[in-house]
């Protein structure tokens, strides 16, 4: 084949983008074992939730191929309602027993955004624990005239009642 030129099939299933679940797999025998669950994401959301230790053995109705990835059966899957058949331990030294999950993945940017907004969270709250309450806490993200206006606001915000302020810059560009 000629440099540079692909199947327009091909380019069509690699470009659409994979929903993300919030969740840390690792493969086992039967499917893929749920390690840990990013709090606020969709496996951690509504009646039906994923938990750690659950083994998802089907997504769609389709059981998870030697091959298969979780990104890979994620393509195209942002928004849509998804069905996982999952193995669930009910409790210690019981007999596991097979549960159908329905969840929506979200894309890539709302992850991303989820796990800031968590981790910003965690760090103001452990600033205020080890302070107790004395101290509040912001991030900033960037310097933009946006960002900027987002930092005044969350700066007074931050220091209300409060006799100091941890400003965290890491990562700012």
């Amino acid at each position: 084949s000629h440099m540079g030129i692909r199947s327009p099939e091909l380019e069509a299933t690699n470009s659409q983008p994979n929903g993300r679940l919030g969740a840390t797999y690792e493969r086992v025998a039967t499917g893929f074992r749920v390690l840990a669950i990013e709090p606020n994401s969709p496996a951690d959301q509504g009646p039906m939730r994923l938990k750690a230790g659950d083994i998802i053995k089907a997504i769609d109705g389709t059981p998870i191929g030697v091959q298969d990835t979780v990104a890979a059966r994620m393509v195209g899957r942002i928004g849509q309602g998804t069905l996982l058949n999952v193995l669930r331990s009910v409790e210690a030294g019981g007999e596991p027993r097979e549960v159908q999950l329905l969840l929506t993945p979200i894309s890539y940017g709302a992850y991303d955004y989820l796990r800031y907004e968590n981790w910003r969270l965690a760090n103001a709250a452990r600033v205020s624990e080890l302070s107790n309450g004395r101290l509040g806490y912001i991030h900033i993200e960037s310097m933009n005239s946006s960002s900027l206006a987002e930092y005044e606001r969350d700066l007074y915000a931050a220091c209300e009642g409060k006799e100091g302020l941890v400003i965290d810059v890491r990562d700012n560009g």
